[in-house]
């Protein structure tokens, strides 16, 4: 699971709008980009519009820092 929170910048004021969570597992064999709406915890009625896409699937792992 991968959560996210999101806060507002920009404003006079900086704000946190919610939190979402999204299984990234779900996608992981996804071969077109998926277009995914959240619902944001914090924030009733707010909701957060993301596209999951696999970028890179056939690259070598970076590798490890010791």
């Amino acid at each position: 699971m991968t959560r996210a929170m999101l806060s507002v910048q920009g404003s006079s004021k900086a704000a946190l709008l919610g939190e979402a969570t999204v299984n990234l597992a779900e996608y992981a064999d996804a071969l077109k980009p998926s277009a995914v709406t959240l619902p944001l915890k914090g924030s009733p009625g707010a909701l957060l519009h993301v596209s999951i896409t696999i970028s890179a699937l056939s690259s070598p792992p970076l590798p490890r820092i010791p």
